[in-house]
């Protein structure tokens, strides 16, 4: 968690960001740390090393799926259902995939503009509404939402060898809900 706070840290503000820049984070930050509960349930339970690796997978794609709905709802919901302000993230500087993908396909006057932005580490309202709805519009949030969803499946397949019981139909009930939350 420490390294991926540090990566963040380190590319706060800085539009270059690549998705493999962006992944890297997210899986030391979020999917590691849900990797790492997911085993140490296991552990407790007795499990045996097949299905501690198989609850570690599970957990790193359920990291993943929520970091990228985490990301995606930064964009796309309102503050009194979100939580926290829309686009807080954008505003840290954190720049999360929608962002990334929008700005690879974003015209060199907007670019340049946002990067001035990014840069100066100042912008109005009006300027990060703009940008949040260039995102918005960009077809980005689908892109993002669709490889989520790749990731929940994903998810499951790790579950497959786990006999049936509520303990299984609630990690699969909990990935779920993260695809569906707000969405």
């Amino acid at each position: 968690m420490s390294e991926g706070q540090f990566l963040e840290m380190v590319h706060t503000n800085n539009i270059n960001t690549s998705k493999e820049e962006y992944m890297e984070i997210i899986i030391s930050k979020t999917a590691e740390l849900t990797a790492a509960s997911c085993v140490g349930g296991a552990i407790i339970a007795g499990a045996r090393n097949k299905e501690m690796e198989d609850l570690r997978k599970f957990g790193l794609d359920l990291g993943i799926h929520f970091q990228l709905v985490d990301d995606i709802l930064d964009y796309t919901l309102s503050e009194e259902n979100f939580g926290k302000p829309v686009g807080k993230d954008l505003r840290e500087g954190k720049v999360t995939l929608p962002l990334i993908y929008t700005l690879f396909n974003m015209g060199e006057k907007d670019l340049l503009r946002f990067e001035k932005i990014f840069r100066n580490h100042k912008a109005d309202e009006k300027e990060y509404e703009d940008l949040i709805g260039i995102v918005r519009n960009s077809g980005n949030i689908e892109k993002v939402r669709a490889e989520a969803k790749y990731y929940m499946e994903k998810a499951c397949t790790f579950l497959k060898n786990f006999p049936e019981s509520s303990y299984k139909e609630d990690l699969i009930a909990l990935n779920r809900y993260i695809a569906e939350r707000n969405s």
